[in-house]
């Protein structure tokens, strides 16, 4: 009879240890893309902080420390961690597990709503201006189904499509002074271009094929600017990086800052200063992030930060006929009009 009110009582003190295990968010609501701080705490009876390895799984988003869904991480007690909301509406499950040594795991499940952001405020479209540009380099403005030579005084605006041939490029200036170098053999969609009343800017750039070399200004709480590839969407808001598109596989490159890397929208991995992240072409998304996790390669980043190469004078000729037509542009979105030929338009 001691021994086994011994043993209750033994397993009652062990319950007890382990008894304290919270997660607190903010608010049970998030938008589109941002940031919630989530708190985990484990402590004894006596309120002492315990050592634990803190794991997680979400049903959509991710973490800022993405270790947390595969080997987990090492707390002294108490952390707080960004759960990076998705692009996509819908009820989030945060399930967090607290694994003390020799003891059994703990499991703590929070709920959050992610609502569709309110794009309403960016009211007013905004133009972007050709910046500089070298080689041949064309437009197809918004509507239009020819394309026409980029000049020194070109303007873009939101619907415009742009396209580089081989050894050329083009600098695009925004209103807010951030700017995407669009490199050689690379078409892109200038899908959303828009701004507030209060000078937020709302950028939306969609690469059919090439890639781009992004140095966006450190904005407004609120402004966004997103570069998308396929499935991949690198969304930022203050940073230096480069998204590529080639042969359906979307790279993205972070030389300063952080881009939040969003797969169809439902999974968010983050890039940071100094990593590249490549998505394998034609994999399927699971329908966890671990997974997507151990099959995404993030990796050093060893290629040099790429220059705007403003040249002193703007070139003033135009691409010539055979050049502006020997490519044909393509889109990836087959919701999307297959872009023409590009063609010279005489004035």
């Amino acid at each position: 009879v001691m021994k086994k009110v011994v043993a209750f009582v033994l397993l009652f003190a062990s319950l007890l240890v382990l008894a304290d295990f919270n997660v607190s968010i903010p608010s049970q609501s998030a938008t589109f893309g941002t940031k919630v701080p989530v708190t985990i705490e484990f402590t004894d009876a006596a309120g002492k902080p315990i050592v634990f390895t803190l794991k997680a799984k979400v049903s959509l988003g991710g973490f800022d420390k993405p270790d947390i869904f595969t080997k987990g991480i090492e707390v002294n007690g108490k952390i707080t961690i960004n759960y990076l909301v998705p692009k996509k509406k819908g009820d989030v499950t945060l399930t967090f597990i607290g694994e003390v040594k020799g003891k059994d795991p703990v499991t703590k499940q929070v709920a959050l709503s992610v609502v569709e952001e309110d794009e309403s405020v960016f009211s007013e479209e905004m133009s972007a201006a050709v910046d500089s540009f070298k080689g041949s380099v064309a437009i197809k403005k918004v509507g239009k189904k020819t394309w026409e030579s980029v000049k020194a005084s070109s303007k873009v605006q939101e619907g415009d499509e742009v396209l580089t041939l081989e050894k050329s490029y083009a600098v695009v200036k925004f209103p807010d002074g951030s700017m995407t170098k669009i490199s050689e053999n690379t078409q892109v969609l200038f899908e959303k271009l828009r701004r507030s009343k209060d000078g937020k800017i709302l950028v939306s750039i969609v690469i059919q094929k090439g890639g781009t070399y992004n140095v966006v200004q450190k904005v407004v709480t609120g402004s966004s600017f997103e570069v998308k590839a396929g499935s991949v969407t690198a969304g930022v808001r203050g940073t230096t990086f480069g998204v590529e598109y080639m042969e359906e596989k979307p790279v993205v490159k972070v030389w300063e800052g952080e881009v939040f890397t969003f797969f169809e929208d439902a999974f968010v991995i983050p890039v940071t200063q100094g990593q590249e992240i490549a998505y394998q072409p034609g994999m399927q998304l699971p329908e966890d992030i671990t997974p997507l996790l151990e099959n995404t390669q993030i990796v050093p980043l060893t290629e040099p930060e790429p220059v705007m190469e403003i040249p002193a004078e703007q070139p003033t000729e135009e691409p010539k006929q055979d050049e502006a037509t020997e490519e044909q542009p393509v889109t990836e979105e087959p919701k999307q009009d297959e872009p023409e030929t590009p063609q010279q338009v005489t004035e």
